[in-house]
């Protein structure tokens, strides 16, 4: 491979590490906003927040290993659904963005 070549993919590589210590960033930034939007009766849902970063896909999984946060969510048929997860990731959405391009710059 020539210089030329090298400096490229010297050049993609670290570009893609940038996108990917970004879209770790911008994964911290959505964890701290759906743990604090979680109810705090027992501190359960809080803990059962995380996040899985795919940097080949450039995508930021969210997740919440609590199934009741699915009923909390939606609701049910005796309880109104009380969407507390999916505002909260709504509102962070810029600061996420921000965390991803301030890294990945």
């Amino acid at each position: 491979m020539n210089d030329v070549g090298q400096i490229a993919d010297d050049l993609v590589a670290q570009t893609c590490q940038r996108l990917a210590d970004g879209l770790q960033d911008g994964a911290a930034v959505g964890v701290v906003a759906l743990q604090d939007a979680a109810p705090q009766k027992s501190g359960r849902m809080k803990s059962a927040v995380s996040a899985a970063v795919d940097p080949d896909n450039l995508s930021i999984e969210f997740s919440i290993d609590d199934p009741a946060a699915v009923f909390l969510e939606v609701g049910t048929k005796h309880e109104p659904a009380h969407p507390t997860f999916r505002p909260a990731l709504q509102s962070a959405l810029p600061v996420i963005a921000n965390a991803i391009e301030k890294a990945s710059s």
